[in-house]
């Protein structure tokens, strides 16, 4: 019996049971490419502290840019740091479903290694 039989989820893993979609795959490339992007929560520098909240639009812009950013770059793979899920600073976006539905991406693995709420910073 696997781990998927048990129905049991990684405590590190969002989201672990496997959600299979067909897609078409793609050509292969002769080589692998990788981008590496910090989104800074999808506000950056321009962000006081952790916990500031700027307005919807404004993630929703700079969301819609990595996306351009991305599709630009033709990446095999993404790895994505400070993105935020269903936090109140960033209006409850899930920015990682957000890009992923905005990239047609098939599958997307997500890893937190921050797990603690910080009020005062709402977080």
């Amino acid at each position: 019996m696997g781990i998927f039989d048990l129905g049991l989820k990684s405590r590190f893993i969002r989201n672990a049971d496997i959600i299979v979609k067909p897609y078409e795959a793609p050509t292969p490339k002769g080589h692998l490419s990788v981008l590496s992007y910090n989104i800074g929560f999808a506000v950056g520098p321009v962000q006081k502290t952790v916990g500031e909240t700027r307005a919807k639009s404004e993630y929703l812009h700079n969301l819609n840019e990595i996306v351009r950013v991305v599709e630009e770059t033709d990446a095999d793979i993404l790895l994505l740091q400070e993105v935020d899920l269903n936090s109140r600073r960033s209006h409850y976006l899930d920015q990682l479903q957000y890009l992923q539905d905005r990239l047609e991406w098939p599958y997307a693995a997500c890893t937190t290694t921050w797990k603690t709420y910080v009020p005062f910073e709402k977080v």
